[in-house]
């Protein structure tokens, strides 16, 4: 199992989290194999940007993806 963690700069100058987690199993039969994966483990709610009204009077905050699995089927030849 593979572990990545993602740091980087969010809007305002803050830091952000988004801890991604991979598994996967190579099989014999045609070469495939099986992952599982699942981007922003710690379902953390990273600020993205904003958006603004027409007037940019108001803004509201616009969160990255929450927690979100994969799984998937892969073949090489």
């Amino acid at each position: 199992m593979v572990s990545a963690f993602w740091l980087f700069s969010v809007p305002g100058g803050g830091k952000g989290l988004r801890p991604n987690v991979r598994g996967e199993r190579k099989t014999r039969w045609l070469g495939l194999t099986l992952y599982g994966e699942v981007m922003n483990i710690t379902n953390h709610q990273n600020l993205q940007g904003y958006v603004y009204t027409g007037h940019y009077s108001r803004r509201a905050p616009f969160y990255m993806i929450p927690r979100l699995p994969f799984f998937g089927l892969e073949a090489s030849w």
